[in-house]
């Protein structure tokens, strides 16, 4: 979806209430964050350890009472007098990036919903200004800095209603004029740019100032003073 100037939101995201299947994959990651020590044992069961230890899968450390050989796995180190061996996935082998993805997508220490994201929108991060756009004096918003990225997806809970953010992204608008002012001022330069963002399957948009109504339906006077955020654009400038 893309938007010229991004009118009816005031933030650099777009808002959803989640429903169908974007809230199937938040009710099926929340189940599965509670239950992430029943996903931990069932790897370790499925390869024959007595623990997985990590968050991450390729520095994650799978525990045994003896040495073991596995082509997802690979020697990591030995202690108390050979009792126990630790190995890490292999990230040569089918079988070890398998085995990564595998832990990687138990949310138990997901803090800011990296696998949230990855399982609704297939990735964890995207470029915010993929265009590398900068205003007439070289400068961008902070968040849409050269390189800058974004959580493809994050989600908040107010009362029964979740609430999915999806970073805004912005694109430009080229022509002939702004191709020859590229290829004369030696960086990109755009006629104009627009704001585009994905959205959550079955979800339907709102904007901000209904996420602050939400907030303000659930914390009650503990939200106060009443705050929306006020529109800053991605450029002072526009090209």
């Amino acid at each position: 979806m893309a938007d010229q100037l991004g009118a009816e939101y005031s933030t650099d995201y777009a808002y959803f209430i989640a429903g169908g299947r974007t809230l199937a994959a938040i009710e099926s990651y929340l189940d599965d964050k509670k239950n992430s020590k029943a996903l931990r044992a069932a790897i370790a069961q499925d390869v024959g350890a007595l623990d997985v230890i990590g968050y991450k899968g390729r520095d994650a450390s799978l525990v045994f009472d003896h040495a073991v050989e596995n082509p997802a796995l690979t020697p990591d180190d030995v202690s108390g007098a050979g009792q126990r061996y630790y190995y890490r996935p292999d990230e040569t082998t089918p079988e070890g990036k398998a085995l990564i993805a595998r832990i990687d997508d138990i949310p138990d220490f997901d803090m800011t919903h990296s696998v949230f994201a990855r399982r609704l929108m297939g990735v964890e991060e995207v470029a915010t200004n993929p265009d590398n756009l900068q205003d007439s004096f070289g400068n961008a918003n902070r968040n849409y800095a050269e390189g800058a990225t974004a959580r493809a997806a994050s989600f908040s809970q107010y009362g029964d209603t979740y609430v999915v953010s999806v970073p805004r992204t912005v694109r430009g608008i080229f022509n002939e004029a702004s191709r020859k002012s590229s290829e004369e001022e030696g960086y990109t330069q755009a006629a104009g740019y627009v704001y585009d963002w994905a959205t959550p399957p079955d979800s339907q948009p709102i904007p901000y100032s209904k996420v602050v109504e939400l907030q303000e339906r659930e914390k009650g006077d503990q939200l106060a003073p009443r705050t929306v955020m006020r529109k800053k654009p991605a450029f002072s400038t526009k090209r």
